[in-house]
């Protein structure tokens, strides 16, 4: 289950941000411009002949920030399932016999799925509404609604479950005027 949530509001109940980015921050250092000349001397602030110099200042550290915005919006979602090495997987019962998922299991994306050669990617579910998601695509604009979203695929033809994926479009922002570099 996922849902998308305007920026400033926080995922539901049981629910974690899918899609984010950890900007890992700035160290303290020392930065000086001497005419055309720019550079950064070291980790932490200005000391010595810097210390005293019109041309270096010290550029305070900056945390670490969370970035989690795609155009203006967060996208929260459940985790569900087993891992996918512990999961239950189709099995056969002799060489040459077709691939099956166990009594009260279903493969994700179906029979098709494991008759077309997909049985190392099928995983077997008692609920195949929680089948792990096997791909991302991101649509530019929705042409009914004009908003940006995501289409999710569940088809172990594709590819394998996803194990980790990163995608973000959020830059910190820094003020040049506190901060030089």
């Amino acid at each position: 289950m996922s849902a998308t949530v305007n920026d400033k509001a926080k995922c539901g109940l049981g629910e974690e941000e899918l899609i984010y980015d950890i900007w890992q921050g700035l160290m303290e250092v020392c930065f000086c411009q001497e005419g055309r000349l720019e550079s950064v001397y070291g980790q932490g602030g200005c000391r010595g002949k810097a210390a005293n110099s019109p041309y270096c200042r010290s550029r305070r550290a900056i945390t670490p920030v969370i970035m989690a915005r795609i155009g203006g919006k967060k996208y929260c979602g459940t985790r569900s399932g087993e891992n996918f090495l512990n999961t239950v997987r189709p099995v056969r019962s002799t060489a040459t016999a077709p691939y099956k998922c166990p009594t009260g299991f279903e493969p994700c994306g179906g029979q098709a799925a494991l008759d077309a050669g997909f049985a190392e990617n099928v995983v077997c579910l008692e609920d195949t509404a929680l089948c792990p998601i096997t791909s991302v695509s991101y649509i530019v604009t929705d042409p009914v609604t004009g908003e940006q979203k995501f289409e999710v695929s569940k088809d172990p033809s594709k590819s394998l479950p996803l194990a980790n994926f990163k995608f973000s479009t959020d830059t910190p922002c820094i003020d040049s005027e506190q901060d030089p570099i």
